[in-house]
């Protein structure tokens, strides 16, 4: 879309967004919801995913994990 957000801004306000989550509830286990493309886009910076999850984007509704000490982030991909 002409007035969207870029892929970069995309990925910069989810990744801080998740950073956040996490550390504001460390040692916890959280419940995300969120938009498949923005998760896809955030998940992958973090984890260091790039380019394996191309063609694979998070399926819509289904569970999974995603680990982090605070500074490593894993996660369960489910595709």
């Amino acid at each position: 879309m002409a007035d969207g957000e870029s892929g970069h801004a995309v990925v910069a306000r989810v990744t801080t967004a998740l950073r956040a989550i996490a550390a504001e509830n460390f040692g916890t286990v959280v419940a995300l919801v969120g938009h498949v493309a923005s998760l896809t886009a955030g998940l992958s910076a973090l984890c260091g995913i790039g380019e394996d999850i191309w063609g694979r984007p998070l399926p819509h509704a289904v569970p999974f994990r995603v680990h982090t000490d605070g500074l490593v982030w894993r996660s369960e991909w489910p595709c």
